[in-house]
């Protein structure tokens, strides 16, 4: 009964937790549209009217890309796989993405923290050419081979990472997991 009384208290601390962050951000808790808040205020995106029910997409306001479209992803884990569309209307793909998924769920850690570990930016021209040159299936969970995810990082110390600012950087340490996990 103990593990019960304790099961529960944690499910209702969750709830509590999600109904805090959702009324915080906005949007229903998802890792979606909280990756979409998060990456709108380090990267001074503000949200494309209409593109609602396509994956989050937005305008760059500042900086050298300032005026592009970008869809902007969280993934939970990293795990080599993105969710494309030939028809996603952005000239930017950006990743936000978890800890390394060292093994298939089913064979190891199915849980994922909430975290920030990578950073990505993908020119989404370029990415989905290099996937067809490739001969590789564009669509959900598609595979992305791991020079062209080297080629996007911006964090940590990627090629790109000298786009970042300081700020920039600071603002997504803290959703780091190791800042996440000092914060409990």
């Amino acid at each position: 009964m103990d593990t019960l009384n304790r099961l529960a208290t944690l499910i209702a601390q969750r709830n509590q937790t999600e109904t805090e962050v959702s009324d915080l951000v906005g949007h229903p808790l998802k890792p979606e549209s909280l990756g979409a808040y998060v990456a709108s205020q380090v990267f001074a995106i503000d949200p494309l009217e209409g593109t609602e029910h396509l994956p989050w997409t937005g305008r760059f306001r500042e900086g050298s890309l300032a005026g592009k479209t970008v869809a902007v992803q969280w993934r939970l884990r990293w795990d080599g796989l993105l969710s494309l569309s030939e028809g996603t209307p952005a000239e930017y793909l950006l990743v936000l993405a978890g800890p390394e998924a060292l093994l298939p769920p089913e064979k190891g850690d199915a849980s994922a923290p909430w975290a920030i570990e990578s950073v990505f930016l993908f020119h989404l021209p370029s990415l989905l050419a290099s996937l067809r040159d490739l001969r590789r299936r564009i669509g959900p969970s598609a595979h992305i081979p791991r020079e062209l995810w080297e080629s996007a990082r911006l964090l940590p110390e990627g090629e790109g990472a000298g786009r970042l600012t300081e700020e920039q950087k600071q603002a997504l340490a803290l959703f780091s997991q190791e800042e996440t996990l000092l914060a409990c």
